[in-house]
């Protein structure tokens, strides 16, 4: 759940960006005749040819042809054809707002449903059965009124009036009178940052930013002699800590401690930012321990504490070790080395979160995990935002 170095594949449109997605391809091959099981064959194609691209980016234009060239190759000329003759039927759907007008979206639609915390491959189906109720009036245009009323009634008639209330109240934090700012803390190899782009995409949250940032940007200021410890990683910062011998206290948590609460100074910084721009932010890091940041905007920001673990010892060696495969730059042997020093920082943080009233998700299903997350930021949000937009019954 997290920003991989082995990155998924982005289709990019204009200035938009979202996750290549095997259920929407899916669904408008079935559109045009084939059988679902062929169907989703050919988009497991698509989405290998594009892993093994060494760009993670592709145009939504070029992502097309690729689809093309894959179904007259394979299917013959006549479904390729009818491909891109639907494809230029969706794509003439258009979005008013006044005098102008966007096209219509499923990646964006289905993006705004899962805030709402229907399952990603759900909100791609109800996606794309909104884009064929749209096909099926006789105008292409819509009012942005008419789809988001048109998407309320489709969630309350098919997941229930809890769904249809989140999806309004996501709508109004994309114009928050405050921002969101969500902090997301572990140890080491708990899937942090892949929950934090997952969350993003899923909120719309356009900024997402890791204290392992703060801290390179904090070494090139402050030299080993002066700030030691952030110069270390997490689990071994102790061994520049200068501490006296004899001492009984845990020197891995103590200098743990001193170095997130040295980074700690450019978090403050980072969220100040947030509540100037107004633009909800998601920060993530190991540095990021309850009862560590104690900064309060009062009503001026909504700040959201979690904390993500791994509570499984062999599933937490495990993905030090996917991850190593994944990227070159990240070798499992320094994490298994420390393994025993990444599982006590858990121990403090989540010892922490208990006793500050931080919320604690383990993450043992990457799906489950970012879906319990959505409920619980929806839920928070709405019990302290009194601004946020009523209800239809």
């Amino acid at each position: 759940m997290s920003a991989q170095k082995n990155m998924y594949p982005m289709v990019v449109s204009k200035s938009l960006s979202f996750p290549f997605s095997k259920g929407i391809l899916s669904q408008a091959l079935i559109a045009i005749g084939m059988k679902p099981n062929e169907a989703y064959k050919v988009a497991e194609k698509i989405e290998a040819r594009l892993l093994k691209r060494k760009s993670p980016r592709i145009e939504k234009d070029q992502l097309k042809r690729v689809v093309y060239n894959e179904l007259r190759r394979e299917h013959g000329p006549d479904l390729a054809k009818k491909y891109l003759e639907w494809k230029k039927i969706t794509s003439s759907l258009v979005v008013k707002e006044g005098s102008s007008g966007v096209p219509f979206s499923k990646g964006i639609l289905s993006q705004s449903l899962q805030a709402a915390g229907i399952e990603p491959n759900i909100s791609h189906s109800l996606a794309v059965t909104i884009e064929k109720t749209l096909l099926r009036r006789e105008s292409l245009e819509v009012t942005r009124t008419e789809l988001r009323d048109l998407t309320v009634g489709t969630l309350r008639r098919k997941y229930g009036s809890a769904y249809a209330n989140r999806y309004l109240l996501w709508r109004r934090l994309k114009k928050p009178a405050r921002p969101l700012i969500i902090l997301i803390g572990g140890t080491a190899g708990t899937g942090k940052s892949t929950i934090g782009v997952e969350l993003a995409h899923r909120l719309g949250i356009t900024r997402v930013i890791s204290t392992d940032s703060v801290r390179e940007v904090m070494r090139i200021m402050f030299s080993t002699e002066l700030m030691p410890t952030i110069h270390k990683s997490s689990f071994d910062a102790w061994r520049a800590y200068d501490w006296p011998r004899g001492i009984k206290d845990d020197v891995v948590i103590a200098a743990f401690m001193e170095q997130a609460l040295r980074v700690s100074a450019g978090v403050y910084a980072l969220m100040d930012r947030a509540l100037n721009e107004k633009i909800s932010t998601i920060l993530d890091g190991v540095h990021l321990v309850p009862g560590f940041i104690k900064r309060d905007y009062g009503g001026d920001a909504l700040v959201c504490k979690l904390v993500i673990t791994t509570e499984d010892e062999d599933v937490h060696r495990e993905r030090f070790l996917i991850r190593s495969e994944q990227t070159s730059t990240r070798s499992a042997d320094k994490y298994l080395k420390n393994f025993e020093a990444i599982r006590r920082i858990q121990d403090f943080i989540v010892l922490q979160a208990h006793m500050h009233g931080v919320p604690v998700f383990d993450n043992e299903s990457f799906d489950q995990t970012v879906t319990t997350i959505v409920k619980y930021l929806t839920d928070l949000i709405k019990n302290h935002d009194r601004t946020y937009l009523h209800m239809a019954k």
